[in-house]
């Protein structure tokens, strides 16, 4: 193996693995307080509309003329607006994200579902991950009442939790990887 390969291995030092398990751990805390950790990440996402609607509408004064103008008021006038009620009012902010999600789930199942069917290669990966993503859909929507509240946080622990196993069993990429030959 040369040098420049052993550089752009996968591997595992101590920082990774410290990574990997602070990571594990802080997802199993979040999804203990997953009520606690969607409220916070619904303010977040209110005061991150707030900012990104201020600066759109900084931007199109000073940058912007004619119909860009005009679109920039308008998407930046309802970021502001958006960020204001989310932050106003953060349960309907997480019932409406939580609709939002539910949503992509079901969408996303049935897109993957129907390319599982057309496609050749990978048409049962796809066609079970579709499927289980159209029942997440239908449960995230059939269950608004106890999901708003938990959901965000639930997400956010499940990917951490991920993230570390994943970083666990396979270290973080080193090094720049080698230029295409040819």
């Amino acid at each position: 193996m040369t040098d420049s390969a052993a550089k752009t291995m996968r591997s595992r030092t101590l920082i990774d693995v410290l990574l990997a398990c602070t990571l594990i751990l802080l997802g199993i805390f979040i999804l203990t307080n997953s009520i606690i950790v969607t409220a916070f990440s619904v303010m977040v996402i209110g005061w991150v509309a707030i900012i990104s609607g201020l600066i759109s509408l900084l931007e199109s004064f000073f940058k912007r003329r004619g119909a860009r103008l005009i679109t920039g008021i308008v998407s930046g006038a309802l970021l502001l607006a958006l960020g204001i009620m989310i932050l106003r009012n953060p349960v309907a902010g997480a019932l409406s994200l939580t609709i939002v999600l539910g949503l992509a789930f079901f969408v996303r199942g049935i897109t993957s579902v129907a390319t599982g069917i057309v496609s050749p290669v990978g048409r049962v990966v796809l066609i079970a991950g579709g499927l289980l993503s159209v029942v997440l859909g239908i449960i995230v929507l059939a269950n608004l009442a106890t999901m708003t509240m938990t959901l965000l946080g639930i997400l956010l622990g499940v990917e951490l939790i991920v993230a570390g196993a994943t970083m666990l069993a396979t270290g973080r990429r080193r090094g720049r990887s080698p230029s295409p030959v040819g």
